[in-house]
């Protein structure tokens, strides 16, 4: 169960999240004093705690002050996983109608990745699923480009040095024709492509199964669906 403490989180990438603005463009109206919080005027390097503080940008409100909601999506290759895109590429938001264009994409999946990705608005679980001390599992189902063999396998299993953190997997086993599922709680950046690059291997297709308790289950490439009420209560329950 997680700690009832609320995590905190940057206050531009709050903005980013609720805005899509980019991080920099965020500092940047913090820079310009176009940013309160809790109607005091913000600085840079400044903390706050989603659904308690009150963050206004320009004098709107950015505390969401709709219904909180849930999608799943399964993210094509191709797909940003970003509300905006400064390169005007294609993002995850374009897969959903007009009505959810409020919420934001939680948790990094790459440009060519795949797989499970959790569309919300509420800003404090988004926070539980992506902060480090909270070690959320995360399954993934890789496909290397060649059979890996037991020694490759051995060094997976015993973890390495990725970015100067080691990252030990939780769970990796074979599945047929050659792809391996791996379940971790890192959330770097390109972690498992380059702990299979590490290994030797090239990685020539990564979906995302599982994360926390969600699952991607039949979801096709592309198609989304509101979270079940047992999988709000699911998710919702590690906040408490």
């Amino acid at each position: 169960m997680i700690s009832k403490t609320s995590p905190t989180i940057k206050l531009q990438k709050y903005i980013a999240q609720m805005t899509g603005l980019s991080r920099r463009a965020a500092e940047k109206q913090i820079e310009k004093k176009q940013v309160k919080v809790n109607d005091q005027p913000a600085h840079i390097g400044q903390r706050v705690t989603p659904g308690k503080d009150q963050v206004e940008l320009a004098g709107k409100n950015l505390t969401p002050d709709k219904e909180l909601c849930y999608l799943l999506l399964h993210k094509p290759p191709g797909v940003v996983t970003t509300r905006s895109d400064e390169l005007d590429r294609p993002t995850v938001m374009s897969l959903l109608p007009k009505e959810y264009q409020h919420l934001f994409p939680v948790g990094r999946l790459d440009l060519e990745s795949e797989g499970l990705l959790l569309i919300t608005n509420d800003g404090q679980l988004a926070q539980v699923l992506t902060h480090p001390k909270f070690k959320i599992e995360k399954t993934y189902q890789v496909q290397p480009d060649r059979k890996v063999t037991s020694p490759a396998f051995s060094h997976l299993k015993r973890g390495m040095q990725i970015d100067r953190k080691k990252i030990k997997p939780i769970d990796i086993h074979r599945m047929p024709e050659n792809w391996l599922s791996i379940t971790i709680t890192s959330g770097q950046k390109h972690v498992v492509r380059k702990m299979m690059e590490k290994s030797g291997y090239n990685t020539l297709r990564l979906v995302r199964t599982q994360f926390g308790p969600l699952e991607l289950g039949e979801l096709k490439k592309g198609e989304w669906r509101e979270l079940e009420l047992t999988e709000v209560q699911a998710v919702t329950n590690l906040l408490s």
